[in-house]
C-alpha cells in the first residue's frame, strides 16, 4: 500500500512531557516501583541488581533506565533459555551448574521480567489516566485547536507507552479519533480505523495517532501484521496469562532495529513523509533522546523545499540544552546535525493554568 501524501499541516509529536503534565510517572519513577514491600524481595533485588550493572559501564553519564533494564533482563533470559534448551552449546560448555540444569534460574529472570511487565501496565494503563482533571480538559482542547488550524485534522505521534489516547478517544465527544487499530478485533490495520464509530460524520475534528513505540495495551501475535491490542480503547486492562504479557509490544530502545516490527516501521514511514510537508513542527516534551525520531527530523531538512520549523513544550530544558542533547543522541548513528535543526522553546511554566499552554502554543504556531 502506497504512502498517503500529506498536506502542509501542523504535525504533533509528543514524549514524556506530555505525559507528565496528565499526572503519568517517568519510566525513572515506575523503577522504582520494584522496591515496594509487595514485591517479591528475590525479584526486586534482581532487578535492582540489573540496573546497577547498566549503571556500572565507565562510560555512563547517567542512571539506567527503566528500557534498557527491561532489555538487559531478556539478554540474560535469552542466554539463559539458549544454555538449557541448545544441546550442542551445552555440549562444548561441559558440565553447568544445576540451577541452569533445573530452569531455576530463567525462571528467576522470568519472573522479574514478568515484575516490569505488570509495573508498566498498572502505571500506564488506562486505569492510570486520570481523565477528570483541568490538565486533561486542557490537552483535549489544545489536541481539537490545533486540528481547527488545520482545516479539521490533525496528526499525533508518540513515543509514549501509556494509553492516553484510547481514553481521549473514548470520553472526547468534541474529536474523533482514528488508529491502526481496528476497534472490534484489536488487530493492526493499514487503513484508518475510527476508535468510536458512532461520532463518524458528525462532522467533528479528526485526529490522527501514530504511535511509534507502541503501548502497554499491545501484544504481538501471528500474521498478519504481528500486533493486536486487547480490550479496546479506554477500558480496564489487566492481564493475567503471563505467556501473554512477555509478548508486550513495545519499542524498547533505541538499538532495537524498527524494521523487526511492521507497526513500528509503518509509523516510522509515515512520519518521515510527512515531515517532507509538514508546515510546522510541535514536540511536547522529551523525544530528544530518540535516535530514530530524531533522526528522521533531520534528514527531512534536506527534502523539503521549505524550512521546517520547529517547536517544543518543555520549560526545563533551554534551547541550547536542546540541541547539545540532539548532537548526544545522533552521535554513534552517526549523522550530521542539520544547521537548521534548532527547536525554538514555547515559553509556558507548568503551574500556569491549560489556557495558558493553549495560548502559547497557538502564539508560537
Amino acid at each position: 500500500m502506497p504512502l498517503p501524501r500529506y498536506r502542509d499541516d501542523i504535525v504533533l509529536l509528543t514524549g514524556a512531557g506530555a505525559s507528565a503534565y496528565l499526572g503519568m510517572p517517568t519510566l525513572d519513577e515506575v523503577l522504582k516501583g520494584v522496591e515496594l514491600p509487595l514485591a517479591d524481595e528475590e525479584v526486586a533485588a534482581l532487578i535492582l541488581k540489573t540496573r546497577k550493572s547498566i549503571e556500572g559501564n565507565i562510560h555512563r553519564i547517567s542512571s539506567a533506565v527503566f528500557e534498557e533494564m527491561i532489555a538487559k533482563l531478556k539478554y540474560y533470559l535469552q542466554v539463559t533459555e539458549t544454555l538449557t534448551a541448545d544441546f550442542t552449546f551445552r555440549d562444548e560448555l561441559g558440565s553447568l551448574p544445576s540451577v541452569i540444569n533445573s530452569g531455576s534460574l530463567a525462571k528467576k529472570w522470568k519472573s522479574a521480567l514478568t515484575r516490569c511487565y505488570r509495573l508498566l501496565i498498572s502505571e500506564y494503563g488506562p486505569n492510570k489516566i486520570r481523565y477528570g482533571t483541568p490538565e486533561f480538559a486542557a490537552a483535549i482542547e489544545l489536541i481539537g485547536e490545533l486540528a481547527k488550524l488545520n482545516s479539521g485534522e490533525l496528526h499525533i505521534y508518540t513515543t509514549n507507552y501509556d494509553c492516553v489516547y484510547h481514553v481521549m478517544a473514548s470520553r472526547a465527544d468534541s474529536l474523533s479519533f482514528f488508529s491502526h487499530i481496528d476497534n472490534v478485533k484489536g488487530t493492526f490495520k493499514e487503513v484508518w480505523c475510527p476508535a468510536r464509530p458512532d461520532l463518524e460524520g458528525a462532522g467533528l475534528p479528526s485526529v490522527y495517532v501514530h504511535r511509534l513505540h507502541g503501548c502497554v495495551a499491545w501484544f504481538t501475535q501471528e500474521e498478519p501484521y504481528e500486533i493486536r491490542e486487547i480490550y479496546g480503547a479506554g477500558s480496564n486492562l489487566e492481564v493475567d496469562d503471563e505467556n501473554l504479557l512477555h509478548k508486550m509490544c513495545i519499542k524498547l530502545i533505541a538499538s532495537q532495529e524498527i524494521g523487526r516490527n511492521v507497526a513500528f516501521l509503518s509509523a516510522y514511514e509515515e512520519f518521515c513523509n510527512h515531515l517532507e510537508s509538514a508546515k510546522a513542527l510541535i514536540i511536547w516534551g522529551s523525544s530528544f533522546r530518540d535516535m530514530e525520531v530524531l533522526r528522521a527530523i533531520n534528514n527531512a531538512f534536506p527534502i523539503r523545499r521549505t524550512s521546517l520549523p520547529v517547536y517544543y513544550i518543555n520549560p526545563f530544558r533551554s534551547e541550547a540544552d536542546v540541541i547539545d542533547k540532539i548532537r548526544i543522541t545522533l552521535r554513534p548513528v552517526p549523522v550530521v546535525v542539520r544547521p537548521d535543526f534548532k527547536p525554538k522553546q514555547i515559553k509556558w511554566l507548568p503551574r500556569q493554568p491549560g489556557r495558558e499552554l493553549i495560548r502559547a502554543v497557538l502564539d508560537a504556531v
